[in-house]
């Protein structure tokens, strides 16, 4: 049975074993974790436009627990196999790349 809520704030929920955890919203869903002076550590917001992320650092892996992608304030990381980039313009780097797979002769030009 849902209640309708405006704001509902979840403090520690236990589900039955084997049943999944459900949330659904007209708006959006917030998980906010905090300290213990309240101050926000980790933030997700999920939303009709799409989601945020907010903390030290975000990380995907597949289901087999290989990284994907990660990110912090430091790196991003990209770890699959391939990488591919689909836009009209292709990528922009503004500063150097590097690759162990493309080498140019010194003072030659790639091509």
């Amino acid at each position: 049975m849902w209640t309708k809520m405006e704001t509902a704030f979840l403090f520690q929920k236990k589900k039955k074993k084997g049943r999944p955890l459900f949330l659904q919203s007209s708006r959006n869903v917030s998980v906010n974790i905090v300290n213990s002076n309240n101050q926000l550590l980790t933030q997700l917001v999920t939303g009709s436009h799409g989601f945020k992320a907010r903390g030290k650092m975000f990380e995907v892996k597949s289901t087999a627990g290989k990284l994907l992608f990660s990110a912090d304030e430091q790196e991003v990381v990209v770890g699959a196999e391939r990488l591919r980039v689909m836009g009209a313009e292709g990528a922009v780097f503004s500063k150097s790349v590097e690759t162990p797979h493309v080498r140019a002769e010194p003072f030659k030009e790639l091509r």
